[in-house]
């Protein structure tokens, strides 16, 4: 692999590649070197996980530098005082930004803390309640991705667990959606079932503000969906399977289907208006269209649902809404505007 370099008035110098992996707690590159590969990680009231996740971090064997950037979102649990820790006994590793009021809570996202401090070519992702399992994760991804430059992400599988770690399933990926994927389909997709815990991206983007990204909900798309400008993703099946953790404190996990298909409309909008802004006529024609059917099926789904509950006998009304539950039900009324 080769290593970056930039110039001696930085203090900041290259490094030649170990001959083979080592852990990266055992590294002794000198000060000043620069990361070939930065790790993202946010966190937020993580204080049962976040070890967990650390911990997958300094298993990683590799042949080149890796930076740790952790951001704390004024967690009130005890999750600083774990990361205040780590950071102390690996000084040289991780770095922790810790907020003192909620940014999220603010309409702030932690990418534009972490943002400035990231010097790695290459971003892996993992949040404080994931955690990866394979050590040789980040060696296979990166070797990867330097071999091949028409390749801008790469990810692999994950299975889900609950808070306490046991297996509550396999991936959530579809097996047909578990390959690799062309620049063009990360670009209309905005998805292509690549978990975040999982990705390696090369460090491409431009960091120049997005007016529209402040709106999006689910960022990994517009993440992803902007990658695909340069290039496809790449599927690694001989890498461990990562934890993705489902449970009470989840921001994502554990919000009602309704939320979630809201925040789906919501992201498929602001990409549109993305691309339209800057040009891009096809690609804006396209997420308009995924907006647009979003909301139309959202409707006609709640609209049928609806005519159904008013037809059919009382005995089948009380099984579907049993099936439904109250909340769906009180849902659809509110789209019809019904009492």
């Amino acid at each position: 692999m080769t290593g970056t370099t930039l110039t001696d008035a930085d203090f900041q110098y290259s490094y030649t590649p170990l001959e083979k992996p080592e852990r990266i707690t055992d590294h002794q590159w000198i000060d000043g070197t620069v990361p070939l590969v930065t790790i993202h990680c946010i966190t937020y009231n993580h204080v049962n996980f976040i070890s967990d996740a650390i911990e997958g971090f300094l298993m990683q064997e590799t042949t080149f530098p890796v930076q740790i950037l952790i951001h704390d979102d004024a967690s009130t649990d005890g999750t600083a005082e774990i990361l205040r820790k780590y950071e102390a006994k690996y000084s040289r590793l991780i770095k922790v930004i810790y907020q003192m009021e909620n940014q999220y809570s603010k309409g702030n996202k932690a990418s534009q803390f972490l943002a400035p401090l990231i010097r790695g070519e290459y971003i892996a992702v993992c949040e404080g309640d994931d955690y990866w399992t394979d050590p040789k994760k980040l060696e296979i991804q990166v070797s990867y991705l330097e071999m091949h430059p028409e390749c801008v992400i790469s990810g692999h599988d994950h299975i889900v667990i609950d808070e306490h770690g046991s297996k509550i399933s396999n991936s959530r990926s579809p097996k047909i959606h578990i390959r690799d994927f062309a620049a063009e389909e990360l670009q209309k997709r905005g998805w292509a079932d690549i978990m975040p815990l999982t990705w390696v991206i090369r460090n491409i983007l431009s960091k120049e503000p997005i007016p529209e990204s402040r709106h999006i909900k689910n960022g990994d798309n517009f993440t992803l969906s902007r990658l695909g400008e340069f290039g496809g993703s790449k599927y690694h099946d001989e890498i461990s399977p990562a934890c993705y953790r489902h449970h009470q404190g989840g921001i994502w996990s554990m919000q009602p289907d309704d939320v979630k298909r809201d925040d789906h409309i919501n992201t498929y909008f602001w990409i549109y208006r993305y691309y339209k802004r800057v040009g891009k006529e096809s690609l804006a024609i396209h997420w308009k269209s995924r907006y647009q059917d979003h909301v139309m099926l959202d409707v006609k789904s709640s609209y049928l649902i609806s005519v159904l509950l008013r037809r059919l006998p009382r005995q089948l009304k009380a099984w579907i809404r049993g099936c439904l539950g109250e909340k769906r039900v009180k849902f659809i009324k509110k789209k019809l505007g019904r009492s």
